[in-house]
């Protein structure tokens, strides 16, 4: 059993992760399966927590993400166990949450420790809870939530005390095309930034991910398609990190759960994914290897997709125009003629083009400025 005491106070920046939906699924149902009664209301959403994630690092009095961007910039990511449901003791509360182990997690906590902050907590224990309960409480819960699955993860997430958040996207392609950029000869190294920008790219939450299947591992289709897979995929010995055999995971479903499949009225793996997992016939059809991925996190998601000078993003608001921005900044900033660039941008909501929009008009991010380039 772990001690902690109160929790720090929430004017302070943070890094966390985030868990894939089945799994935040899961968390959820432990919580609504604790007593009503036991619930210390005061905390979370009448106690149960809502947003279910791992926090790696809190009390961060850096605001800046290009800290967290620099600390984390030559590390990957890696793996987390969820195993079963333990407890902290406070002195208003007790929590019940889920462990975790994962030298991954530790790994990149140890990084992000050398950030100032104002932590005074001595060991790092991560967790992700599901509720709170009142003082005493707790111990009727321990132990009694198992969970022993892992899953992979490869982004961090960091907000500020204004509640902006800011995904972080680790190691990937990114680092491949800076060891090709090394080897290249200073006549091909000036060609290569000129088609760099020109490459493909997913921006989502102002972080740029290529995403050019010319050059990398994967195109724009693949990595939506791998992010939805990520999200139900419940047994991580099928990701194997540039793939995901979705076809052996859905066997392995229905050698699992065989005799609920074929007692059902649709007798089909999907059915019980769509009825057991929380997945859309969307989300099926595109971890399927079917369907139109792009077009599903352009407009479900909120990414935002570049193909060489050309953005496509489902609506085109302040906040798109500053994610872009920073996305843009994020995929050539350091191209000597990054500050001359000029964009067309797609909007899929009102299916309306923005053409030859410069670098400068998308950074100040005010919309009626882009309606000189309709």
């Amino acid at each position: 059993m772990d001690k902690i005491a109160k929790k720090v106070g929430k004017e302070y920046s943070w890094c966390y992760i985030e868990l894939p939906k089945v799994f935040q699924k899961k968390i959820l149902e432990f919580g609504e399966q604790i007593d009503k009664e036991d619930l210390f209301e005061e905390e979370a959403e009448g106690g149960l927590e809502k947003d279910v994630h791992i926090t790696l690092k809190y009390a961060l009095t850096t605001e800046s993400v290009k800290d967290i961007k620099n600390i984390l910039k030559k590390e990957k990511g890696g793996k987390v166990n969820l195993s079963k449901s333990s407890i902290f003791e406070t002195d208003e509360y007790d929590v019940v949450k889920m462990s975790v182990e994962s030298d991954d997690l530790q790994r990149l906590h140890g990084k992000i420790n050398n950030l100032p902050h104002e932590d005074k907590y001595p060991e790092y224990i991560p967790h992700t809870t599901i509720a709170y309960v009142k003082s005493g409480c707790g111990k009727k819960y321990d132990g009694q939530f198992v969970l022993n699955k892992s899953f992979r993860f490869n982004e961090v997430f960091f907000g500020n005390k204004d509640k902006r958040n800011y995904r972080i996207i680790l190691s990937s392609v990114k680092k491949a095309i800076n060891n090709v950029f090394f080897r290249l000869s200073e006549f091909s190294k000036r060609i290569f930034r000129l088609s760099e920008l020109r490459g493909e790219w997913w921006i989502m939450d102002g972080s740029a991910s290529f995403a050019d299947g010319d050059v990398g591992d994967i195109d724009h289709d693949g990595y939506a398609m791998q992010h939805i897979q990520r999200q139900y995929l419940e047994d991580d010995s099928f990701d194997h990190g540039e793939w995901i055999d979705w076809d052996g995971y859905e066997k392995s479903i229905m050698e699992e759960h065989r005799e609920e499949i074929e007692a059902s009225p649709e007798r089909t793996v999907g059915a019980w994914l769509l009825n057991n997992r929380g997945m859309t016939p969307e989300e099926l059809s595109i971890a399927r290897g079917r369907g139109d991925p792009k077009g599903y996190a352009v407009e479900k998601l909120g990414w935002k997709k570049v193909n060489g000078n050309d953005i496509a993003t489902w609506t085109i608001g302040a906040s798109d125009m500053a994610e872009i921005a920073r996305g843009l900044y994020d995929a050539d900033g350091d191209s000597e003629s990054f500050d001359e660039e000029e964009f067309n941008i797609y909007v899929g909501s009102n299916n309306s083009t923005f053409y030859s929009v410069p670098i400068a008009v998308i950074e100040r991010n005010n919309p009626s400025e882009l309606m000189e380039y309709k």
